[in-house]
């Protein structure tokens, strides 16, 4: 008779875990030592060891590194955003847990998280204003130009910006803030700012590899972009931003920004993006100040016109996990219609506990080290999907032949109708393949969750995200103006009674409390694989391409690695759309091109 524990795990259970986890434990370390090698490091180049990937343009002269800094007085940081550190020399921002999960995550889930856009012309002196610029935006968003600092746990990390960083009046010129930590022995040397790299393209195709009248694809997001190890981010040995600038023989350019995923997600960056671009065309509607006066900040902008404050928010008072099993237990339930993870507590069994530290502390990294090895020497899939670009033309179309009757009191917004169409077509797929059986889709969309746990629109903030489910019945026999209603419905359920405030908490629980309850929380709560015939998820980040002003203009396109299926706006209003990997053969770039095309 088998010895059973009181968390009803066997011996044989126990003993068949212990054979197939502890090989993996002893060859963690090898994969951690062939993560850093696989990142090839450009120590002949690079002034603080970033790391370099393997296909990055290698006919580039050698880097210009200027690590930014923010340009803002002190008396303009809210103290309920920054609070400072008892001795008053320290600015902080607490990481909160269910922040944190995507800053550990992969490279190709965004854990350092990239934008990269086409920019039509970058002279020397538009790198100037850029970089003027860059330091006023970081005058709102400071931690940026910050460190994270650890805690006790991996629970506990903040972002730590030394107040003597911060740009603040007519002396400081320095782009350079440096801090010495630990005892004499043991000295290690924290910079603090924004690494600002600029590479000068010297292969005469540089342009016809990366042409300006076509999209970036995202494989341009690899090879344009100086990504840091998310790991060395969250242990504070790294920069949480990096700014990269590629200038091509014709004066064009790219420019790429990255940052921590733990520390601001899509809406976050798009609302840095456009502070940043504001400043650089302010900045073009000014005579230039003489010699060196033009790399200090405050020669450009008088004193007296301060920059605006970020409104102040409580990061303790935003919504976490719940605190009873009986709500977690409601809210499955009410979203997914079926409890697909229980248990006595909260805090789970000391099975359960033991399954999300193998889960967190072993599966993990293994699942890492493979991802960012393909993402980094450009094998992922997800660096080839399916894309499609749909003009504000078509879409406009395809709104007004799509738009419900108007007795009908029902409205619907471009997304509804782009999202519909792609419904439509994958219903075909199923339907000739044989495999719509249960006559039920599952559609995920990516809504920013701000509104609905009370924080500003331009908040710094690491997973400031729901990922909103909504179940279509018999999609096979309804129209595409049917299909576009439902989802707007089901987008407008969001805002009944509080749900989407409890879909939050449901969602940090599991990041918080339940590491062991992802999978199921996933596949058997978001994407209902037992129910649906198949799923669709779609991101939205169609915030407008950034204007810097002057000859560099409006951005002319834009890419990220950021999935799954994703909505990227294009500089004649309409959209570029990335297709995920796990619908290649489905939606392919022929049947996108047949709903969307001209």
């Amino acid at each position: 008779m088998d010895i059973i524990f009181e968390s009803g795990v066997d011996v044989d259970t126990l003993r068949w875990i212990v054979i197939l986890i502890l090989p993996g434990l002893l060859l963690l370390p090898l994969c951690r030592l062939a993560t850093r090698w696989s990142r090839k490091r450009s120590s002949s180049n690079s002034q603080d060891e970033s790391f370099r990937i393997q296909k990055a343009p290698n006919k580039a002269k050698a880097e210009e590194v200027d690590w930014i800094l923010p340009f803002q007085k002190l008396d303009n940081l809210p103290k309920g955003e920054y609070p400072r550190s008892a001795n008053g020399d320290e600015i902080s921002v607490k990481i909160l847990p269910h922040e944190s999960v995507y800053g550990t995550m992969h490279l190709s889930l965004s854990s350092y998280y990239s934008r990269v856009y086409r920019l039509q012309q970058c002279t020397t002196a538009d790198i100037d204003t850029l970089k003027v610029a860059l330091s006023r935006a970081l005058g709102l968003y400071p931690v940026i130009a910050g460190r994270c600092r650890p805690g006790m746990g991996r629970r506990n990390c903040s972002v730590v910006l030394p107040v003597d960083c911060l740009i603040t009046g007519e002396e400081e010129t320095s782009s350079v803030c440096s801090k010495t930590l630990g005892s004499e022995s043991d000295v290690e040397a924290i910079k603090y700012g924004v690494p600002f790299r600029v590479y000068h393209l010297e292969d005469e195709n540089a342009t016809d590899k990366c042409p300006l009248d076509k999209p970036l694809t995202p494989m341009d997001t690899a090879t344009y972009t100086v990504y840091e190890d998310p790991q060395q981010v969250m242990n504070g040995k790294a920069p949480i931003c990096t700014i990269c600038l590629y200038l091509f023989p014709d004066k064009s350019a790219t420019l790429s920004i990255t940052v921590s995923h733990a520390v601001m997600d899509g809406v976050s960056i798009a609302n840095f993006e456009q502070v940043w671009a504001e400043e650089s065309r302010k900045l073009f509607e000014m005579d230039p100040p003489e010699g060196e006066a033009k790399q200090d900040p405050t020669a450009w902008v008088p004193h007296h016109q301060p920059l605006a404050h970020v409104p102040p928010v409580n990061r303790d008072a935003i919504p976490g996990p719940f605190t009873k099993m009986e709500d977690y237990r409601a809210a499955q339930m009410e979203f997914f219609g079926k409890v697909v993870d229980d248990g006595p507590t909260l805090d789970g069994t000391i099975f359960q506990q033991c399954l999300g530290w193998l889960l967190i502390e072993f599966l993990l990294p293994f699942l890492r080290f493979f991802d960012d090895l393909i993402y980094l020497w450009g094998w992922h899939p997800d660096q080839r999907r399916n894309a499609v670009s749909i003009s504000a033309r078509k879409i406009k179309d395809l709104k007004q032949q799509l738009a419900p009757p108007k007795e009908s009191g029902d409205w619907i917004a471009s997304q509804d109708t782009i999202v519909a169409m792609l419904v439509q077509k994958l219903v075909e797929h199923l339907q000739d393949t044989g495999r719509y059986r249960k006559k039920k889709l599952r559609v995920v969309l990516f809504r920013d969750a701000r509104p609905y746990v009370g924080i500003m629109p331009n908040h710094t903030y690491g997973l400031g995200v729901l990922n909103w489910p909504i179940t279509i019945d018999n999609p096979a026999d309804k129209s595409a103006s049917e299909l576009a209603v439902i989802i707007r419905k089901g987008l407008l359920d969001m805002h009944n009674d509080k749900k989407a405030l409890r879909f939050w908490r449901l969602t940090t629980t599991v990041f918080e409390k339940r590491h062991w309850a992802f999978l199921p929380f996933v596949h058997k709560g978001l994407e209902a694989e037992d129910e649906c015939d198949g799923r669709i998820m779609i991101n939205n980040s169609m915030f407008p391409l950034p204007n810097f002003g002057g000859d560099m203009g409006q951005a002319l396109s834009l890419t990220t690695q950021a999935g799954p299926s994703i909505m990227l706006p294009q500089a004649d209003g309409g959209c570029r759309l990335f297709i995920e990997k796990e619908l290649e053969h489905v939606l392919t770039e022929a049947k996108l091109q047949e709903a969307f095309g001209e």
